[in-house]
């Protein structure tokens, strides 16, 4: 990932938290609109109130600091293995944040961020070295309007999830998990890679599980919607319940 030379920026979000980071092509974090239908606005109002889900809408400001941390994760993921991060092809907001960014009905409890990168030639995807949910990481959103998760005894009666919970409500915001897969690339760029993944799904397969929802790009096209999902919203249509 090629970074733009001696544009550093200091990044401050809500609560106090700072970033120093320099400017990359994802996006201009100043020339990002405020004002659009679907995740328009800005941040304002800050709570650290537990809640299953937070209503409160989705924004641009909230996808900048969930790139933010699909960047992190990525020059992390490039020193360990970088034969597999050669070429990430897009970074997108899925499951329940992403289908509550387009039609505000769902909630969100916690947002769920894919990193895709290019299948390496003579590679297969179950090769791909984090290409489990046991290899995804979470991060802590941070302050702000969405307030933070609250678990209920259902999720404290599952020994998966049990085992987190005393970290995660460590977090001051909402839980980010970041996931990543290596895909086929398609001559027509990244969006024709991930749309043709989507739809060669079969059942029982992450593809299978996301295109049931929206697919909001975080790079390259910040703040596209790159996936429509189906018109209704049925808890359950994918792997368990909306995330």
């Amino acid at each position: 990932m090629a970074y733009a030379r001696g544009q550093r920026s200091f990044v401050r979000y809500p609560g106090g938290i700072e970033y120093t980071r320099y400017f990359t092509h994802w996006f201009n974090w100043a020339e990002k609109p405020r004002d659009s239908a679907a995740g328009g606005g800005s941040i304002c109002r800050m709570t650290d109130e537990r809640s299953e889900r937070s209503f409160l809408p989705l924004t641009h400001e909230h996808l900048s600091r969930l790139a933010y941390f699909a960047e992190v994760d990525h020059q992390q993921f490039r020193q360990k293995h970088p034969e597999w991060a050669a070429d990430l092809l897009a970074c997108c907001l899925v499951q329940g944040g992403a289908r509550h960014y387009v039609r505000g009905d769902r909630g969100v409890k916690d947002l769920d961020v894919y990193l895709l990168y290019t299948l390496p030639a003579g590679r297969n995807g179950g090769q791909f070295p984090w290409n489990r949910g046991a290899n995804t990481r979470n991060r802590d959103f941070g302050v702000s309007e969405l307030g933070r998760q609250l678990y209920t005894a259902a999720d404290r009666a599952d020994p998966k999830i049990a085992r987190k919970i005393p970290a995660w409500e460590r977090y001051s915001g909402r839980r980010v998990d970041l996931l990543s897969r290596a895909i086929p690339a398609h001559d027509d760029g990244p969006r024709a890679a991930v749309e043709a993944w989507l739809k060669g799904a079969t059942g029982e397969s992450t593809p299978w599980d996301l295109r049931r929802v929206p697919v909001i790009c975080l790079y390259p096209e910040f703040g596209e919607l790159w996936w429509t999902g189906p018109d209704l919203d049925e808890p359950g249509i994918e792997k368990g319940v909306y995330g």
